[in-house]
C-alpha cells in the first residue's frame, strides 16, 4: 500500500463497483456508484453534476459524526466535573451538531485500489479531551465497507458518541425503506427531543414505506441495525448495516426533497445532556483514558444487471 498526500482524493474500484472518499473535506465519501456498460447507478446523493465549486462537507453523500452525533442543546454540557462549551458550529443553528471530524481535514495513512485507512488527531480546545479517530474504507465486488475507531488520549474519561450520515437518493413516488424500530424521539421546531413514544406510526415495522413524502428528521431507538433501500422497479437495492455500537437510527427525510438520510448513530440527540440529567439508555459512551472504541457500517448492493446477493 502507498501514501498519497493527505489533501488528495482518494478512488476505490473493485468489479463494477467505485467510490471516492475525501480526506480534505471532512473524512467524506464524495461518491459511491455503479459503472458499467449498460449504465451508471448512484447509491448515495451525488453533487458531482451541480457544476460547483470547491465542493463543501454538506455537498457530500456521506460524513462521519465523531465525537459525537446530532445536537448538543446551545453547545453546553456538564460531564463530570467538566463544563463544556461548544463552538456553534452550523450557521445561525443554535446548538452545536455532529462534533469535529466532519469539520476537519484528515491525513491518509494507506491506501490501495480497494481500502484506504485515514486519520483525525484533535488536540484538546473547546473539546476538551485529545483523541484520535481512524476510518477505513473497504470496497468489495457488491459492498462498501467502512469501520471508524477511536482512541481517549487523555488522562480523563471521555464522553462518546459514533456515527455516520450518508446521504440516499430518492425519488417522489418509488423509493422506499424497510427497518425495525421501537420508538422515537418527537422534536421540537429546533429539532430537540420532547419526549419518546412507540414508533410505529412514523415508520411502520417491516415494511416496504415510500420514503419521500415521511417529512421526518427524528432519533429512533430500539433499531435491529439494518435498512433495506429499494428504487422502485428498477432491480436497485441497497442494505445497510450496523455494528452493536450504533443502534439508534436518525432518518431525515424532508418532503419535496430529492434524497434523505438513514444516520446509524450510537446515541440519542443531546445524550450528553440526558445523560447528566441522570436519563438511562441515551447511547453515551463512557471512554476510558486509553480507551477505544469502534463503530462499523456495510452498504451492500444488489442490482439485477451485475449482483444477486442477499
Amino acid at each position: 500500500m502507498n501514501k498519497p498526500k493527505a489533501s488528495a482524493s482518494v478512488e476505490l474500484t473493485c468489479g463494477n463497483l467505485r467510490a471516492i472518499v475525501r480526506p480534505d473535506v471532512g473524512g467524506s465519501i464524495e461518491r459511491f456508484w455503479l459503472a458499467g456498460d449498460d449504465g451508471q447507478f448512484d447509491w448515495l446523493r451525488t453533487s458531482s453534476s451541480s457544476g460547483k465549486q470547491p465542493l463543501e462537507v454538506l455537498d457530500m453523500a456521506c460524513f462521519p459524526l465523531v465525537p459525537f452525533s446530532n445536537r448538543v442543546r446551545n453547545g453546553r454540557f456538564r460531564y463530570g466535573d467538566t463544563e463544556v462549551n461548544l463552538p456553534l458550529n452550523f450557521g445561525d443553528h443554535p446548538h452545536a451538531i455532529h462534533g469535529q471530524g466532519w469539520q476537519s481535514d484528515w491525513d491518509v495513512e494507506d491506501s490501495s485500489s480497494t481500502t484506504v485507512l485515514m486519520r483525525y488527531d484533535h488536540v484538546a480546545d473547546s473539546w476538551p479531551w485529545n483523541y484520535t479517530a481512524r476510518q477505513k474504507f473497504v470496497l468489495d465486488e457488491n459492498s462498501l465497507s467502512i469501520e471508524l475507531v477511536v482512541n481517549n488520549q487523555s488522562s480523563t474519561p471521555m464522553p462518546l458518541g459514533l456515527g455516520w450520515h450518508p446521504y440516499f437518493p430518492c425519488d417522489a413516488d418509488t423509493t422506499t425503506i424497510k427497518t425495525e424500530c421501537t420508538e422515537v424521539w418527537d422534536v421540537d421546531e429546533e429539532v430537540m427531543p420532547t419526549s419518546l413514544r412507540p414508533a410505529t406510526d412514523l415508520l411502520p415495522q417491516a415494511v416496504e414505506t415510500p420514503i419521500a413524502k415521511l417529512g421526518l428528521d427524528n432519533c429512533f431507538t430500539g433499531w435491529k441495525r439494518q435498512v433495506d433501500i429499494r428504487w422502485g422497479n428498477s432491480g436497485h437495492s441497497l442494505k445497510l448495516k450496523a455494528n452493536a455500537t450504533l443502534d439508534k437510527l436518525v432518518v431525515f427525510a424532508p418532503v419535496g426533497e430529492d434524497f434523505f438520510c438513514a444516520e446509524p448513530v450510537s446515541h440519542a440527540t443531546d445524550a450528553f445532556n440526558q445523560a447528566f440529567r441522570g436519563e438511562t439508555n441515551t447511547g453515551m459512551i463512557d471512554l476510558p483514558p486509553g480507551g477505544t472504541h469502534k463503530a462499523q457500517m456495510k452498504l451492500s448492493v444488489t442490482t439485477a444487471n451485475f449482483f444477486d446477493t442477499t
